[in-house]
């Protein structure tokens, strides 16, 4: 089986075109918030909790650890630790919508931004099928996401990686190639159609993407990544934060 929910392919006009709906503020640069979705919207891992829910060994957390050092990649840990789940979609998608938490106000913002012509998309380094099973159960099917796409069939998954690495971002191929999906390359897309990027993110694959955009909202491990680096960003938890962020940056005084 297949699952279902927006896909856009790479003969799509740009990431821009394909996700802005409604009338489009009038600014000379229009903004564009782009999110992370694996400990960003979703409060969880939701890869490593649905690991820990259907596996019947613990032997994802071994490739896990192979990934973290760097002796297979990303894709490859995901891969294997879902096809050793056993579960069919019905299942995975059934675990999400018991047990994944959407963080606090995320549904505030894409009603901001639904109301100000703000286009708002996902990206992820995760599969589909597990992001559209939580945006299926709030109600928020219809927000655009990116990312790596799980086919089943006959007990068994097939995976595909339709926004790989494009040479728009500031990581080399051998870096990109690592992690299936290329953020930068959906943030380059928008910034193309000429968008002022808001980035939000949490994590270490984020770190490339939010430094080529124009503003960045980043907790955990990128917030210290950001200090690090000197790149100015506003710090969340929740996504009012990220709201009266984006009202202020607007000029607009949060209620």
């Amino acid at each position: 089986m297949t699952s279902t929910g927006t896909n856009f392919s790479k003969a799509s006009p740009s990431p821009a075109r394909a996700a802005s709906q409604g009338q489009m503020p009038q600014e000379t640069k229009p903004v564009a918030v782009i999110s992370d979705f694996d400990d960003t919207i979703a409060i969880e891992n939701v890869a490593e909790l649905l690991f820990e829910e259907l596996c019947s060994d613990q032997g994802w957390r071994e490739l896990r650890q192979q990934s973290r050092d760097k002796l297979i990649s990303l894709k490859d840990y995901q891969e294997r630790a879902f096809r050793m789940t056993g579960a069919s979609l019905e299942e995975i998608q059934a675990k999400v919508k018991e047990k994944v938490t959407l963080r606090p106000h995320f549904k505030d913002l894409w009603d901001y931004t639904q109301q100000a012509g703000i286009p708002l998309v996902i990206v992820s380094l995760g599969m589909d099928f597990y992001i559209e099973a939580l945006l299926a159960r709030e109600g928020l099917d219809s927000i655009p996401r990116f990312s790596a796409s799980g086919e089943f069939s006959n007990e068994t998954i097939s995976y595909s990686y339709p926004y790989t690495w494009d040479g728009s971002g500031a990581s080399p191929l051998e870096v990109c190639s690592q992690w299936g999906t290329c953020k930068c390359s959906i943030v380059n897309g928008f910034i193309q159609e000429g968008y002022a990027v808001n980035y939000i993110g949490d994590g270490r694959s984020d770190m490339c993407p939010a430094s080529m955009a124009d503003h960045i909202f980043a907790r955990s491990y990128l917030a210290e990544l950001c200090q690090e680096k000197q790149l100015a960003y506003t710090p969340f938890e929740t996504f009012m934060d990220v709201v009266q962020g984006l009202k202020a940056r607007a000029g607009v005084e949060a209620s």
